[in-house]
């Protein structure tokens, strides 16, 4: 009879693995004249890219700078992925998407502008993903410099599944260190405002008890593409206008002094010129405006700046102007755009009496789209996935951490450069020579969950917070946000702390206000306090939240707290 593993006292586990068939390729979509692209397109209007190549099969993006529906996202720009042709005629392609805002080195900027949408299944024209970014966060970040940016879009096309050998498996940790989130997150967020779609896990979804998984891979590093930038087309042109200041003079307030017309974009134009102001609470300056004549046919947008002659050098670039609309007849320029004595007393004024001022204008004609050719594509960078991978399969570890039962393998060089207070730790560790497996050292944490400490290596090697924050999810959310909140706290890692106290400012209710009052007290975080104070001002807030158990406990262990939310309250009846 032939041996047997069973026979032998030892069982054997073989594995295998259903593996999702991916393709991930890469463009980059470059928006050059963000604000003359935003002042021709209103709300529900777009500009469409090139077609792009990714999986075989041809993709657009909608670019929409003042939101796609009207009048709800008008304070959005929006970017719609969409399939523009399949490589087999009315089949559904099912991809991902991920799309970060790129930096000047071509890197995605963390924090800024980066999401992954769910898994989707596109038609030609028909289902597609849509990616949201608040226009005033994104403006007031400066993310659009010199009037451009970069937006890149990696596109994961699934092509079907394969069986593969399964790999090495990994010791299973006992069921209570398990994660409690059976689903992956993919969050797409922009400064301060977070939506979150869930799709499948990218880890194992289901499996036999080791014997088969289902895996579907993360996203893979893109392959390179063209780019392709949409422009807005301007014409420019300026007009220099030589001034007679001292026989001016004698003209009366509100009376003004024209230029002859001058033609830019096709249009015609003149500056008008008030020596004494062009209203009675402006008459110590000048007021000088640039008039479209009433020939025009229709508005104008446009870009202008009028300056001295001797300043033409020296001004901002003049795409760094608002972008205004003129009717015909209509004017835009400067009450106050120097003061009468400080120009007499300036250089400007020459010998003869004379001194000269130019106007430039930018008139935007229209937009266009085109491909931009790629020398050198720089991937991703994937330094985020890496870390917490070293931080998942705990290679390289030099320290354990006994946290609730629960062990953590870590690297002390990371943290030691993330948290000063758990650099002290593992110095004095290592110097009292606390040892564990051959030289690694060993770090006992009380009062502390495991996930939430789980949740705070994680930040220290990947700069994320833990899915059910992200989410933004009420009650698991807010309850993981106040716990990492004071770990963050006792361990110095103040941006943590910092994201945290933004993320419950958004989650403040009357069940909770109490205790968040006293966790904002015990770790001085005065922007959560206020927000629970400017909580308390609603009208009802501060009835129904005396009414909680919470506050009971508050007014009885935390007296100088409660005194001060009376004495806040109080001082703006």
């Amino acid at each position: 009879m032939g041996a047997s593993a069973s026979s032998s006292g030892e069982r054997r586990r073989c594995g295998a693995a259903i593996v999702a068939d991916t393709v991930c390729e890469h463009f980059d979509l470059t928006i050059d004249g963000y604000s003359h692209i935003k002042a021709m397109l209103p709300t529900g209007k777009c500009a469409t890219s090139p077609p792009f190549s990714a999986g075989g099969h041809e993709w657009c993006v909608d670019y929409y700078p003042n939101g796609k529906l009207v009048p709800g996202d008008a304070h959005m720009i929006q970017f719609f992925l969409r399939l523009h042709r399949a490589k087999a005629k009315s089949a559904a392609v099912v991809a991902q998407v991920r799309f970060d805002l790129l930096g000047d080195d071509g890197n995605p900027q963390a924090g800024v502008c980066s999401g992954t949408g769910k898994v989707l299944s596109f038609t030609v024209n028909g289902r597609g993903q849509n990616m949201v970014i608040k226009r005033d966060a994104f403006e007031q970040a400066g993310c659009a410099k010199d009037d451009r940016f970069t937006v890149r879009f990696a596109v994961t096309v699934f092509r079907g599944c394969r069986t593969a050998e399964a790999p090495g498996r990994r010791p299973r940790r006992p069921a209570s260190s398990s994660p409690r989130l059976p689903m992956c997150s993919y969050t797409c967020t922009v400064n301060c405002q977070t939506r979150t779609v869930r799709s499948a896990p990218t880890r194992p979804s289901s499996s036999t008890d080791g014997y088969c998984q289902v895996i579907a891979p993360p996203m893979s590093s893109p392959s390179s593409q063209p780019a392709s930038a949409i422009k807005a087309a301007t014409t420019s042109g300026y007009h220099r206008l030589k001034i007679d200041y001292y026989r001016c003079l004698a003209s009366p307030n509100g009376w003004a002094l024209s230029s002859r017309n001058f033609v830019v974009g096709g249009r015609q134009w003149r500056i008008s010129y008030y020596p004494n102001g062009n209203r009675p609470e402006n008459s110590e300056f000048i007021s000088v405006f640039l008039y479209l004549d009433r020939s025009a046919q229709k508005p104008a947008a446009l870009q202008m700046s009028i300056t001295f002659d001797d300043e033409v050098k020296k001004q901002s670039r003049l795409h760094k102007a608002p972008v205004i609309t003129l009717s015909p007849g209509a004017c835009w320029g400067y009450h106050r755009f120097v003061k009468r004595d400080d120009l007499a007393r300036s250089k400007r004024i020459k010998p003869d009496g004379f001194f000269t001022i130019r106007c430039d204008v930018s008139l935007i004609d229209h937009f266009m789209a085109q491909d931009e050719p790629v020398f050198v594509s720089v991937p991703p960078s994937e330094l985020r996935r890496h870390l917490g991978d070293l931080l998942d399969t705990g290679k390289g570890g030099d320290v354990v951490f006994q946290v609730g039962g629960e062990a953590f393998t870590a690297h002390r060089c990371l943290l030691a450069a993330r948290s000063p207070v758990l650099a002290a730790a593992l110095y004095s560790a290592m110097m009292e020579g606390d040892g564990h497996g051959g030289g690694g050292v060993a770090i006992k944490i009380d009062d502390m969950d495991p996930l939430v400490f789980k949740a705070l290596l994680s930040y220290a090697y990947t700069d994320s917070l833990p899915p059910q924050m992200q989410q933004g999810e009420e009650g698991e959310g807010r309850a993981m946000a106040q716990h990492l909140l004071a770990a963050a706290d006792r361990y110095g890692m103040e941006r943590l702390r910092l994201l945290c106290e933004a993320q419950l400012c958004k989650h403040i209710d009357v069940p909770t206000v109490a205790s968040i009052l006293i966790l904002a007290d015990q770790h001085g975080c005065s922007g959560l306090k206020n927000a629970c104070f400017e909580f308390l001002k609603g009208p009802g807030k501060f009835a129904a939240a005396m009414a909680t158990q919470e506050y009971d406990y508050l007014k009885t262990n935390h007296g100088a707290l409660a005194d001060e939310v009376v004495k806040v309250l109080a001082s703006q009846l």
